[in-house]
């Protein structure tokens, strides 16, 4: 999983997708679940960014399945793909389902998680016109990512920032 998180992030789908099919094929083989819930919630995040829908929504249902009800880390990655999928539906779920990720990776220590799930919910209320909500968002993601030392993350969360500000200047104009 932290290599496919890691091939993710880095924006290599593809390699992300094989290493999660040959870490779930495994699992699979031992009969491993928890585990497994993991995988299937990083394979609904690369199924939707690979725009395989009903793989994505397949993957988020097993990863249900097999994970505990109490499992944040799985709740954070899936809630976070059903915000997107919601988004691309023309669904208003989308901010509640982003909102729900935020939630839980608070439940956690994680200030990366923290931040990624603030920067998604800044991207999906961008894409719902609330501009200033989006700009505190993408602004706690990258105060968030700066705190880290996450620099490839904070660069992210500033070009959301500057998107949205050019916006602002030119809806004023």
């Amino acid at each position: 999983m932290g290599a496919a998180h890691t091939q993710l992030l880095a924006g290599d789908t593809a390699a992300a997708l094989e290493t999660l099919l040959g870490s779930d094929a495994i699992l699979t083989e031992l009969g491993e679940r928890g585990y497994s819930s993991t995988v299937q919630a990083f394979l609904a995040q690369t199924y939707e960014q690979l725009g395989q829908i009903d793989q994505a929504h397949a993957a988020i249902a097993l990863s249900e399945t097999l994970g505990s009800h109490d499992d944040v880390i799985n709740h954070v990655i899936t809630h976070g793909v059903r915000a997107r999928l919601a988004l691309r539906d023309g669904n208003h779920d989308a901010e509640r389902w982003a909102r729900s990720a935020v939630e839980h990776a608070y439940m956690t220590d994680s200030i990366d998680l923290q931040g990624h799930t603030r920067l998604q919910l800044g991207e999906v209320l961008a894409s719902l016109g609330h501009k200033h909500e989006a700009i505190e968002e993408a602004r706690a993601a990258s105060d968030l990512f700066a705190a880290k030392g996450d620099e490839f993350a904070r660069k992210k969360a500033q070009q959301l920032l500057d998107q949205l500000s050019s916006d602002a200047a030119e809806t004023r104009s």
